[in-house]
Parts: structure tokens; C-alpha cells; sequence
């Protein structure tokens, strides 16, 4: 496969010839571009060789290359398949045409099936490096017995080109060194693709019956612990979380396994519906201590009305049996005394014995 753009014939026509003439006897594919509309030359088109596009598609909201687009379609019809693809098909099913079969959510070709979701087939890049050789030690005659029977890809590795993408990868050791950096070549990610496509290592969409329970489950856990389980916020917040590290959890195990499942929808749906389990209960406590504080708020005292605010149970219709402690106080002399003393000085007396004995009274929790 050639990973390069040949739509430009060469200053000296001989040489696109002699190009030419050399992928006539070998089993070729030329790359195009559906975005630019770049094709490769006359000459090399007239040899009949299969074409295939060389687009990658990085994600609009971090710009990682994660899946290949499985087909592109022009206005004219005509269908054309991604570079990794269109070289499986030519090793494995040469005379096999592709089949998208709706059902199943594959693209069957002879006896393989290829899961896509969305139009995209989404390798697993978790395998070993891919062996990179130099061009100059091939044109040497070097690693004949690496090429030997192999799908050869022949790309650029220059970054000039700027023909490098971000990719999921983890760092990985080339050439005795460990390359860090998660940016990788064009022709290096097609070559993953055509590993991932042989060894059939590739993501898979969920059935339709085991996404609806995905979608439905976490939304129906925290409905359940917001609005039917009376907890207290504390633990409400405790138990949400822990749901929470479960849906990452069975989503990242399910990735493991070559299954991609949606996180974004069952985080905004738990997030929705824990946010409406809060607020209701937040809103039945306000109606409840409204209640409360509009039955008893005239005749009690304010401590009595806080007991039966955090204690709602103590409510009920009749009432219940209970030991209780009166205390009935006087002044002694109080008759004669007023009868002496001018109004001011009996109001100063009054509120002196009221404030002692208020206060002593408050700090009991008693009743006035």
C-alpha cells in the first residue's frame, strides 16, 4: 500500500513510466484523497490498480485519532474503502466484494465480519510496535526475509509533511529507546488498522437490548436513591459516588473486553436525575418543617418546635404517654409588694426575676 498523494506527474515523464511499470507487477494499492479530491496520475490510473483513501478522522473534541472511516462514498457513487481495508480485502478476499449487512452492524467480505459503529471501524491499539524500516536499507537490498510475503505499506516520515496525528497509544519502545510522545505517522496508523483488521482486534457496538440496559440502569439506581430510599444527604453523597466509580468501572471493563459503551449519556442522565433526587428531598424537608413550624410554631416554644422539626415522627394524631416535670413559680409577697412600689420599679423587679429565671429555664430545654 502507498501511503503517498502521487496526483502531481513527475517534471520528467519517464519516470512516472518507469513507476509505473514497476506497480504493474505487483500487487499495489494507491492512496486518494475524498477531501482534497486528490487522485493519483493518468499514467498510474491506467494501469487499473485499486485506489483507496488515506483520510483519518481525529475526534472534534480532542483531536485523537481513534476510529477510520470504513467506507467513503462520492456524489457520483462510487464507493471507495480506507487503505488498511482495501489491502486486507486484496491479501484475504481478493474476488470477495463487501457487504454491508445492517442487521449485525458488520461489513462482510467472504467469511470475515467486520464490526463497525457509526460507518467507523475502531482498532484496538494495544498490540507491539510496528516494525518501521528505512527506505535506503530496502532499496539496499536489506530485510528480505521481513518483506518477504508481508503487506508492505510505503509512507513518509518526515515531519515537514506534517502527515503525524495523535493517536491513543501508550509509550513504546523503538529501536532500543522509549518513544513518549503519543504523536505517530499516517502510514503508521494504517499499519496498525491492517493489524487490527487481520487479527480481527477491533471495538464492537453493544446489542440493542444490552445498551438499553446500560442507558436505563445508572438513571434508574439514582432515581431510586433519590427519590424512593430516605437517607440522609451525607450518605446520599456517599452512595452516589460509589455508583458513579461503578459506571466507570463496568465501562472501563467493558473496553477491556472490545466493547464500547457510552459514558457521556449515563453521566449527564445520573447527574439529572441525582441533581432532582436532592432537590426533592431538599424541598419535601422545607415543606415538612413549613408544616411543622405552621402547626406548632404559635403555641410552643421554639426548642420544642426544633425537636419535632429534626424528630417528624413525634407527630402523631392523640399524642403518647410521657413523664414529665412541671414547675410552677411565685413570689412570695408579691400582693403587698406591688401595692408599695411604683409601676417602674415593679416592671424593673419583674424583668430581673423574669430574665434569671428564663434563662435557667432555656438552658434545661424547658417549656416556658
Amino acid at each position: 500500500g502507498v501511503d503517498l498523494l502521487l496526483f502531481s506527474p513527475d517534471s520528467d515523464p519517464e519516470r512516472d513510466k518507469r513507476l509505473a511499470a514497476v506497480l504493474e507487477n505487483v500487487d499495489c494499492v494507491l492512496a486518494t484523497d475524498f477531501q482534497d479530491g486528490l487522485a493519483p496520475t493518468q499514467v498510474l490510473r491506467d494501469m487499473e490498480v485499486s485506489e483507496a483513501f488515506v483520510n483519518l478522522t481525529p475526534d472534534a473534541v480532542d483531536g485523537v485519532v481513534r476510529r477510520i472511516p470504513m467506507w467513503h462514498r462520492d456524489l457520483q457513487g462510487q464507493t471507495t474503502l480506507p487503505l488498511s481495508l482495501e489491502l486486507v480485502l486484496q491479501q484475504r478476499f481478493r474476488d470477495a466484494a463487501p457487504e454491508l449487512i445492517p442487521e449485525t452492524r458488520t461489513l462482510r467480505a467472504g467469511d470475515m465480519e467486520l464490526p463497525h459503529i457509526r460507518s467507523f471501524f475502531w482498532p484496538r491499539y494495544d498490540g507491539a510496535p510496528i516494525p518501521i524500516l528505512p527506505a535506503a536499507e530496502v532499496l539496499e537490498g536489506q530485510h528480505k526475509e521481513a518483506l518477504k510475503g508481508a503487506i508492505v505499506l510505503v509512507g513518509s516520515a518526515v515531519k515537514y509533511e506534517h502527515d503525524d496525528f495523535i493517536v491513543p497509544f501508550s509509550p513504546e519502545k523503538r529501536a532500543g529507546r522509549v518513544v513518549e510522545s503519543n504523536l505517530r505517522y499516517g502510514v503508521e496508523i494504517h499499519a496498525w488498522a491492517v493489524r487490527a483488521l487481520l487479527e480481527g482486534d477491533l471495538f464492537s457496538a453493544p446489542a440493542p437490548a444490552l445498551l438499553g440496559v446500560w442507558l436505563a440502569a445508572a438513571p434508574a439506581l439514582f432515581w431510586v436513591l433519590g427519590f424512593l430510599v430516605e437517607i440522609r444527604p451525607a450518605r446520599h453523597m456517599l452512595y452516589s459516588a460509589l455508583l458513579a466509580a461503578g459506571l466507570v468501572a463496568a465501562n472501563l471493563a467493558a473496553f477491556k473486553n472490545g466493547l464500547l459503551l457510552p459514558l457521556g449519556g449515563p453521566v449527564v442522565a445520573m447527574v439529572a436525575v441525582g441533581g432532582a433526587g436532592i432537590f426533592f428531598r431538599r424541598a419535601e424537608e422545607l415543606w415538612a418543617k413549613h408544616q411543622v413550624d405552621g402547626m406548632f410554631g404559635r403555641y410552643l416554644s421554639p426548642n420544642v418546635v426544633g425537636i419535632l422539626l429534626k424528630n417528624p415522627q413525634f407527630i402523631r394524631l392523640g399524642g403518647r404517654r410521657e413523664r414529665l416535670t412541671v414547675m410552677f413559680s411565685d413570689l412570695r409577697g408579691f400582693t403587698p409588694l406591688s401595692e408599695k412600689l411604683a409601676p417602674e420599679a415593679l416592671s424593673a423587679q419583674l424583668n430581673e426575676y423574669f430574665t434569671a429565671m428564663v434563662e435557667i429555664l432555656f438552658e434545661n430545654s424547658g417549656t416556658l
